[in-house]
């Protein structure tokens, strides 16, 4: 077991709904979890706070960078999906993350891959980096750079959740 963020591409009515609704949230999202295809939903495993110290050089915890906005956007959206609540990037958010991301070359961004920073860091989960996670954490990044263009080009917000 550990956290591991999911994420879900949704219109702007939908999340009006979901503000409106504390339940339907969660109700959507079983329906989307019994969809093994639905390419709404996105997935980073524990990979997200490796994810983010590589992109800003910080995990988790008080970070205010634009892309720790991706895991902690201050957005909150009511009922609790069992590690608490979700949170929610507007679809102009959305955008100029996905433009952000679009800039980062992945190769440079393995480069600031440091198992023993990364520990130093507290990122989470701690005693897992090793030198031999960085593909598992590069894929993820791919994930969440693909996801987050899909959802700006279609115009959606981005809901993450822990889990």
């Amino acid at each position: 077991m550990g956290v591991v963020v999911y994420l879900l591409r949704a219109p702007n009515e939908e999340l009006e709904a979901f503000l409106q609704d504390e339940f339907l949230l969660d109700k959507t999202l079983n329906e989307l979890y019994c969809q093994e295809d639905s390419d709404r939903l996105g997935y980073l495993d524990k990979a997200w706070d490796a994810i983010l110290f590589l992109l800003t050089g910080k995990g988790s915890f008080n970070n205010e960078h634009l892309f720790g906005k991706i895991f902690s956007s201050g957005q909150v959206i009511p009922g609790d999906l069992g590690m608490g609540e979700a949170e929610y990037l507007t679809v102009d958010q959305v955008k100029e993350i996905n433009d952000k991301l679009c800039l980062i070359n992945p190769e440079e961004l393995k480069i600031r891959y440091k198992p023993l920073l990364m520990y130093e860091n507290d990122i989470y989960p701690t005693r897992m980096w090793t030198v031999d996670n960085v593909s598992y954490v590069m894929y993820y990044f791919e994930k969440l750079r693909d996801f987050f263009a899909l959802a700006a080009k279609n115009k959606e917000v981005v809901i993450t959740h822990k889990g």
